[in-house]
């Protein structure tokens, strides 16, 4: 899990880059969608502190919008801290 950050990290690079390349009209596409990439970047942190505090040996089902935990023995709440 530590090349998780690897492909949002390159991904805002590169727009950085282009949006210097960019036409002055394109400016806010370019940054609606960096700022997308942002927010995704933070939620990809977000869950994989959250998910790493959890044991070795479990299954993580991702569904898009949901995220479920399946373990062999009760783990309690994950939204616990």
């Amino acid at each position: 899990m530590r090349y998780t950050l690897t492909a949002p990290a390159i991904l805002f690079a590169v727009i950085l880059l282009a949006a210097l390349a960019l036409p002055r009209s394109w400016f806010w596409v370019a940054w609606f969608w960096q700022m997308n990439n942002i927010s995704l970047m933070g939620m990809t942190l977000y869950m994989h502190r959250r998910l790493r505090r959890l044991p070795e040996d479990i299954w993580i089902q991702d569904g898009g919008t949901v995220v479920t935990v399946y373990a062999p023995r009760d783990i309690g709440e994950m939204n616990r801290e």
